[in-house]
């Protein structure tokens, strides 16, 4: 018989939690306190809850849009839509939870509202992709945006590029096992 370790409610159903690579907790957005604020936990194997942002310091109103977790499980790079009252128009904006410092960067790259895809991390978790939108009403407005967390740098991509995934080169000693 299965027994719970851990429940909540989410309102958005397109929030999707992600596993740790080593599968010993997950990340995911919930509402806290009231259905239009939000916060990033997360959550271990035996059921206890780690709250790892406090938006609610900066902003009444907080959305959670895509999010993603680096390879090596040390940041989380998300999209959020911060708010001071219900009258203000949102824009996403970028910000990466560094985990182990237990710090939350806003790079200022913006982002679209509810809908901008989930920042695509570099296989070794020191750099990122994202699709940015200055403008949410003008969707041809959005370019690429490689940035690098350790470095710290940030380089448009060339136009008409938009980030799907990461490609790796092998060397020829990597192809051939030397």
């Amino acid at each position: 018989s299965g027994r719970v370790l851990w429940q909540s409610f989410s309102s958005d159903p397109s929030i999707r939690p992600q596993w740790s690579s080593d599968g010993n907790w997950v990340v995911l957005a919930i509402p806290k306190n009231e259905v239009k604020h939000f916060e990033v936990i997360s959550v271990s194997r035996d059921g206890q809850e780690t709250q790892l942002t406090n938006l609610a310091s900066a902003y009444p109103i907080a959305f959670i849009g895509n999010f993603s977790l680096s390879p090596d499980g040390r940041y989380i790079a998300f999209w959020l839509d911060g708010r001071q009252s219900e009258d203000e128009e949102g824009q996403e904006r970028l910000l990466v939870i560094d985990i182990l410092q237990k710090q939350v960067t806003d790079y200022c790259v913006l982002g679209n509202v509810f809908g901008t895809p989930s920042p695509i991390w570099s296989p070794d978790g020191t750099q990122l992709i994202v699709e940015s939108q200055p403008n949410p009403h003008d969707p041809s407005t959005s370019y690429s945006i490689l940035l690098d967390i350790i470095q710290n740098f940030a380089v448009q991509l060339p136009e008409n590029i938009r980030p799907l995934g990461w490609m790796i080169s092998l060397t020829q000693d990597s192809r051939s096992g030397h």
